[in-house]
């Protein structure tokens, strides 16, 4: 009997034994996977953490971007509205120079309107002046320069080159038994550019005439500058008042 108990004893306890071993064994296991997922939470908690710094980083950076955003927006805004100050501007710049277009095509025409008045009252002034000078400058050029002169009238020279000068006066004579040609020219106030044109106007006609030529000028009034000047050029200046008669009235 006491084989048999302590036969049974021994094995219970061999089977304890081996329970117990079995279950630290699992207890173990238990542990080391414990302690392992400790570990991955642990790291999870970390990367949970710079997850949730990341997105407040992202947040962040989302808010400076949606207020960036709004500013862009604005400044658009902005700009669109001075793109429209401008427009509007330039339309009435369009405006005011088309209106001043309109003034100065206005001042324009009053003005070519003016000129051709002037003009017209510069060639009656000159004709005047010319259509004396028929009459009296005969008497005037025998009496200075013994020159005798038949008759005087207006002339168109054409040359070979297909150029053409108008005359005032042309007229042909004789002094001292040369021929001679009496070119003149009337303005109604002589200038040293009248002067100057003249003798340009000299010069071509002495080239196609190829005889002397005797120029004379006429006018209403002359400064005694620019009749020095004319003199000095071989210009003989006639006044108005000696081209006419004992009878004859000045008009103008």
């Amino acid at each position: 009997m006491p084989d048999i108990l302590n036969r049974v004893t021994s094995e219970v306890y061999k089977t304890i034994i081996t329970i117990v071993d079995d279950r630290v064994s699992e207890i173990k296991a238990t542990r080391q996977d414990f302690d392992e997922l400790k570990g991955v939470v642990r790291e999870l908690a970390e990367a949970q953490k710079r997850t949730e710094t990341r997105v407040e980083e992202l947040t962040d950076a989302q808010k400076r971007t949606e207020t960036r955003v709004e500013e862009l927006a604005d400044a658009q805004k902005r700009t669109e509205t001075r793109v429209e100050e401008l427009t509007d501007a330039q339309k009435r710049t369009e405006n005011s120079l088309e209106k001043l277009t309109g003034e100065v095509r206005s001042l324009t025409r009053s003005h070519k309107d003016l000129q051709k008045q002037v003009g017209g009252i510069s060639h009656t002034i000159g004709y005047t002046l010319e259509d004396r000078s028929y009459h009296a400058l005969p008497g005037l050029l025998k009496r200075d320069f013994g020159i005798e002169v038949k008759e005087l009238k207006r002339r168109f020279l054409i040359y070979p080159n297909g150029g053409e000068d108008e005359l005032n006066v042309y007229g042909e004579g004789l002094r001292s038994d040369r021929k001679v040609y009496i070119v003149g020219e009337g303005k109604a106030q002589l200038g040293r550019r009248d002067v100057d044109a003249f003798i340009r106007l000299l010069k071509r006609v002495r080239a196609f005439l190829g005889d002397e030529v005797f120029p004379v000028m006429l006018t209403y009034m002359v400064h005694p500058k620019v009749e020095s000047y004319a003199a000095e050029k071989g210009l003989k200046v006639y006044l108005s008042y000696e081209l006419l008669s004992p009878t004859q009235t000045d008009v103008f």
